[in-house]
């Protein structure tokens, strides 16, 4: 029998609490959640957004090249076509936000924190009370922008961090990795992925990118523009953006060394993969020695390569090598050969450089990770992305992905590749630096091998069954999975964690993300009931079943712009904004608990055996991307060495054997059902 005794006065005082601030209404018991939004207007001057789409509209609809471009089955002119079509992002009220925001709390608080919580909350909603204030404010600036929190998330998730991109905010992502006979053959490839990146823009350039749907409603395409030649730019207190679309070349590093590559002709015609190989050919002749390690300085935190990139930029050849690279559309990093760099195994070990580059022994500066993309080929075979998350999401970059290597196999083609009648050959680079600069790099250098060393990393290519397969057996692959993520945690840790999953919210104009909170009362009890075997089976089927469930249900709220945390932060923002006193709400022990995610996860799927991966959260956390294939899913395991409580290694073996005892139980109890 189920024992619901345990949870009877929990649930009494959640209903309680909806009595106070009103109806929650649970949401279709047949919603799935589908791969596209599983993740990371009409131009107002209120809206940092107004400047970057001046900046941007000229392109949109120009490409970069001669009319031999061909379009795609889309059209011309389609990828923006539904944008009026957008709505806004709403403000939930506060009696949708305050019960569910306990119901996600109550899990991962004891009795009496919860109570406290709860009385915090009480307090918060009442009647005139300072909720109710904030929420007015709220209300009052959704009135005034296209999205009332985009440009706060901006600033709060990403120009205003001072910590390294890499690791922490920088996802890395993965391809198949190659064999390469010799660094000819790597030359040849690594020109193909130029040129097929190049050959997607095409599609950019021309606006025939399909619009995305969902659930019937298109999607804010304007990420996908905001990918080439787009550069984040190190300043205090807060980055800034530098957009560059009409760009004609890109940045090879080499050895550390930093070339200008013309990959457009002097008509505008794009060159071809034949040309772009010559032109990184030149680049190899030219280069013997290894240069100043002058990339490291974009690993390091944001403050100190904001001070040091202003020195760099007070000598004039220093600033027109700058300039370069922030104008270029992106980079392509040569990497020498990583057989010397351990890991656990070798999708691990590409993860890791996709990562960081694995050092300063290794590709560490012969990065520039303020480039929204970079693309990266080692002579050992690893190949990949690293992107700067500031402009867009994951998914458009693994769409980019499935298009490089479709392009490189000769599967998918938008130009047709005839060479350009003239161009300008490679430009080196080049920096000066002194004595402070030199000081600087030893610095970068010593804290990017200390964060190397932190990151923990196990790849599970799991191969049992892919979500063809859980949709056979009748559950939402996202939710399932995430379920059985729930499972992995509680089996090691033995108690719930927060947990975090990236819901795309771009059926709103300008739309990124809301936070997903995967941790629920359900999901902690049918862990609870696995990992201490209570109950019959059939009784631990129901209990995964609600459990899969409740997920699917906050999903959709999630992505329809009803969640929790972006609500909550909003009404902190507009309080700070306004020197109103900070709530003791946003102090108490429930709302830190159910705010630092433990397990920070995120679908980003692809067609390719390709993969995003990125850290932790928190210290004593994982970070678990992942790619749900047909046949087989890819799930990139992170947590942070120094933490003793957690282990990569145990996180992935956890997670592949709840994926395994879950389809098993459903396999149970519907062979038994048919008896």
């Amino acid at each position: 029998m189920l024992n619901k005794s345990k949870m009877f006065v929990h649930r009494a005082r959640i209903k309680q609490s909806m009595k106070l601030l009103g109806d929650f209404h649970p949401t279709n018991p047949g919603y799935s959640i589908y791969e596209p939004f599983s993740n990371s207007r009409s131009v107002t001057f209120f809206s940092k957004q107004f400047e970057l789409h001046k900046k941007l509209a000229p392109s949109l609809g120009i490409t970069n090249a001669s009319t031999r471009h061909e379009s795609s089955k889309a059209g011309p002119g389609q990828s923006l076509s539904l944008q009026s079509q957008l709505g806004k992002l709403p403000v939930p009220s506060l009696k949708d936000t305050l019960p569910k925001f306990l119901r996600t709390v109550r899990p991962l608080v004891n009795n009496d924190e919860y109570e406290s919580t709860f009385d915090k909350v009480k307090d918060f909603a009442k009647e005139g009370g300072i909720g109710h204030k904030l929420q007015a404010l709220l209300e009052e600036r959704a009135t005034k922008t296209e999205n009332w929190f985009s440009d706060w998330w901006l600033d709060m998730a990403y120009l205003g961090y001072r910590d390294p991109v890499i690791v922490w905010s920088s996802p890395g992502i993965v391809w198949p990795t190659q064999t390469f006979l010799d660094k000819g053959e790597m030359i040849k490839f690594a020109a193909k992925a130029v040129a097929g990146a190049l050959d997607y823009k095409i599609a950019v350039d021309n606006q025939t990118i399909a619009v995305e749907m969902q659930g019937g409603k298109p999607l804010d395409m304007q990420q996908y523009f905001k990918v080439f030649g787009t550069t984040r730019l190190p300043a205090t207190p807060l980055d800034t953006q530098s957009f560059n679309p009409n760009s004609k070349h890109i940045v090879v590093i080499y050895k550390n060394h930093f070339f200008k590559v013309e990959v457009y002709g002097e008509t505008g015609e794009q060159l071809s993969a034949e040309q772009i190989q010559a032109s990184l050919e030149d680049i190899m002749k030219m280069v013997r020695e290894e240069g100043p390690e002058v990339g490291v300085l974009t690993s390091n935190n944001r403050d100190d390569w904001a001070k040091d990139f202003a020195l760099l930029a007070n000598n004039k050849k220093n600033k027109a090598s700058l300039k370069e690279i922030e104008t270029a559309l992106f980079s392509m990093n040569i990497d020498p050969n990583h057989e010397e760099f351990l890991a656990k195994d070798e999708l691990s070990k590409s993860a890791l450089i996709s990562l960081h580059g694995g050092g300063s022994k290794h590709a560490g500066a012969n990065r520039w990770h303020d480039k929204t993309l970079q693309l990266f080929v080692a002579e050992s075979g690893e190949c990949g992305m690293t992107y700067e998350h500031s402009p867009a999401e994951g998914p458009p970059l693994m769409i980019l992905t499935d298009h490089i290597l479709g392009y490189i196999e000769g599967t998918v083609k938008n130009g047709s590749n005839l060479p350009a009648i003239k161009y300008n050959p490679v430009q080196q680079l080049e920096f000066v630096l002194n004595d402070a600069i030199n000081l600087s790099i030893s610095k970068a250098k010593e804290n990017l091998d200390n964060l190397v060393t932190e990151v923990d990393m196990h790849v599970l290519h799991f191969k049992h069954f892919g979500k063809n397969e859980i949709k056979s057996l009748g559950f939402s692959p996202d939710s399932f999975i995430q379920t059985a993520i729930q499972l992995a945690f509680y089996r090691l840790q033995k108690e719930p964690g927060a947990h975090y999953e990236s819901g795309g919210t771009r059926q709103f104009i300008h739309g990124r993300t809301e936070v997903i909170r995967s941790c629920s009362i359900e999901s902690v009890e049918f862990a609870k009931s696995f990992v201490q075997l209570e109950g019959a089976s059939s009784d631990r089927f129901v209990l995964m079943k609600r459990a899969i469930q409740a997920h699917n249900s906050y999903a959709k709220l999630a992505v329809a712009g009803l969640g929790v945390d972006r609500h909550l932060q909003g009404m902190k923002k507009i309080g700070t904004e306004n020197k109103i006193e900070p709530h003791e709400l946003f102090s108490d022990t429930g709302y830190v608990k159910s705010s630092q995610m433990r397990v920070s996860t995120s679908q980003v799927a692809g067609a390719t055996a390709s993969f995003l991966c990125f850290g932790p959260l928190v210290s004593d956390g994982y970070g678990c991307c992942y790619n749900p294939r047909p046949e087989d899913m890819f799930f990139p395991c992170s947590a942070l060495a120094s933490c003793s409580e957690t282990s990569a290694t145990a996180f992935r073996d956890a997670l592949e054997q709840s994926l395994l005892d879950m389809r098993l139980l459903v396999l149970e109890n519907v062979q038994q059902s048919k008896l």
